[in-house]
């Protein structure tokens, strides 16, 4: 992590030449129960926004009890924060995660965040066939985590985005779990970001 004073530099310059730019952090999380020790509320998170006027997309840490809970007090801060911040539920494929998406997007959730290290499942777990489905009516973006370690992510990735064009696959950190190749994939999935 960089120190704000030698990131706004490059800030500054960026404003320079693209006038108007509003900046969006589309991963950042909320919460205090994550099992690796991260905290992170509200207020500290847009503390960190406000000065640059940035707003960010938000949802849960790993919540290993469960994420009901944890989606609803996201989706009320999202609210508290006056536009700031965009709401992203977050699901476990194990624990009735379509119907917990769509509790969630009624309730405001902007869209979807998975985690397959953190919570042990691939992109084709059958629980997640309909919430793809979901995504793909609604054309409602999943955000998935993509670092390192999770088996034949990519491919997964590749073959979602082509059953479900509805839906919007972000993956994040880049993608780099398959980033040496899943690049030329784009071409013909235009539904898949990095």
């Amino acid at each position: 992590m960089f120190s704000d004073a030698r990131l706004i530099p490059w800030l500054e310059q960026l404003r320079e030449e693209v006038p108007g730019a509003q900046l969006l952090d589309v991963h950042t999380h909320i919460g205090q129960n994550d099992p690796d020790g991260y905290r992170c509320s509200r207020k500290e998170l847009v503390g960190a926004l406000e000065p640059i006027d940035a707003r960010a997309v938000v949802f849960a840490m790993h919540e290993p009890g469960g994420y009901s809970p944890a989606n609803d007090m996201v989706i009320a801060e999202a609210e508290a924060a006056d536009g700031r911040l965009f709401p992203f539920c977050r699901l476990d494929p194990a624990d009735s995660a379509a119907a917990e998406a769509r509790r969630c997007l009624d309730a405001g959730a902007r869209g979807i965040k998975l985690h397959p290290r953190a919570e042990g499942f691939n992109l084709d777990h059958p629980g997640l066939d309909d919430v793809y489905r979901l995504a793909d009516e609604e054309q409602v973006p999943i955000l998935c985590h993509a670092g390192r370690g999770i088996p034949a992510l990519g491919r997964h990735a590749v073959e979602v985005c082509s059953n479900y064009p509805g839906l919007r696959l972000i993956l994040a950190h880049a993608g780099i779990s398959d980033l040496g190749w899943i690049w030329r994939e784009t071409p013909t999935h235009p539904n898949l970001f990095f």
